[in-house]
């Protein structure tokens, strides 16, 4: 089965490294990710879901402010805290968002990717 967004191929190439590179920098990896893409009334739902500690609400909704850098990993992990920042305006630019959350309690966290589908997607 087949799936196809509308969208500028460089920015949705973006969006999808930012949040592979993403996962692999703070979730566990030794553990696998988890990416699957699924048709939603009109709209392609893309999530990648890592394993690592759950975060808070809060601490979710922070992730996509300009230079926002968690205080845990801001000394470990290098970056600017501006990937997601860029990642979700690119969405927005497509006609789409991206979310964060809780995978579930105790799997990590989930990021979905939401755009358009071209009309006649299976």
């Amino acid at each position: 089965r087949s799936l196809a967004v509308l969208g500028v191929p460089g920015w949705v190439h973006l969006i999808l490294v930012n949040l592979l590179c993403n996962a692999d920098l703070y979730g566990d990896r030794k553990l696998p990710h988890t990416l699957q893409a699924r048709l939603n009334d009109g709209r392609v739902d893309i999530s990648l879901c890592n394993s690592g500690v759950p975060q808070s609400e809060e601490e979710y909704g922070k992730w996509f402010e300009p230079f926002y850098r968690a205080a845990a990993t801001s000394v470990t992990i290098s970056g600017a805290g501006l990937g997601l920042t860029v990642a979700s305006r690119l969405a927005a630019a497509e006609g789409g968002n991206l979310e964060a959350g809780p995978w579930d309690s105790t799997r990590g966290t989930r990021m979905t990717l939401t755009l358009p589908a071209v009309s006649g997607s299976e």
